[in-house]
Order: C-alpha cells, then sequence, then structure tokens
C-alpha cells in the first residue's frame, strides 16, 4: 500500500494484520518463514534494519532460527556479528571489492579472503 501499511493475507486471513512500517514487515516476514520451516534466513540488508540490536531482539522470539546478515558487513563489524549465536555466517563485498576486481588484483583480492575466512564463528 502506498501509505507504507503493508496487508498480508494467508489462511486464515487473519493470521497477519496490517503492519506498519518496513521494519514490523521484517519482522513479520521473518516470522511467517519461520512458521513455513525456514530455519536459516538471510538478513538484508542488516546494518539499515538495525544491525547486530535487531539480531540480539530477534534471538528469543525466533530462537530456532539461524541468520546470513548481509548488507553494510565489513571487515570491521564482521567479527561482531559472528560472535551472535543466532549468526552461522557473514555475508560482505570487501572480500571482492568491484575496484579490485575490475583492476584485476586477484592476489589482494585472495588476501581478503584468506583473512575472511579466518574469522571465528
Amino acid at each position: 500500500a502506498d501509505d507504507g501499511v503493508l496487508d498480508f493475507t494467508s489462511d486464515p486471513p487473519d493470521r497477519f494484520q496490517r503492519v506498519g512500517g518496513p521494519q514490523r514487515d521484517l519482522d513479520r516476514r521473518q516470522a511467517a518463514a519461520r512458521e513455513a520451516g525456514l530455519r536459516f534466513l538471510k538478513f538484508f540488508p542488516a546494518e539499515q534494519s538495525g544491525g547486530i540490536a535487531s539480531l540480539k531482539a530477534f534471538a528469543s522470539p525466533l530462537a530456532d532460527v539461524k541468520f546470513c546478515p548481509t548488507g553494510g558487513i565489513s571487515a570491521k563489524n564482521a567479527a561482531d556479528y559472528l560472535s551472535l549465536p543466532n549468526v552461522v555466517c557473514v555475508g560482505g563485498s570487501w572480500v571482492a571489492p568491484d575496484d579490485l576486481v575490475k583492476a584485476g588484483k586477484w592476489d589482494e583480492i585472495e588476501a581478503l579472503a584468506r583473512a575472511a575466512s579466518k574469522l571465528a564463528k
């Protein structure tokens, strides 16, 4: 809807009532995925959607769901995300930045990938 309020419909029709705002939309979509039996979800855009604080908030109501946050993840914050019990992996373009790919700097990309692979979970 144009008013920023999303209307979810399902069977039964009232399973999801009108929910305001994009964050509530995200919460409802994650809950719906969980109800559908999905236990591993991509969390995108992570940083713009509350980042670590949101994932901590999801930990209790979505205790059996694990996440792969992407969007705003970098070498500087990846370890913080990986320290969360409900995060199984992270994704980020810092491992192969466009400028290094375009310049064919494969050794530098390899070094970034090696450093990323050493981030502990």
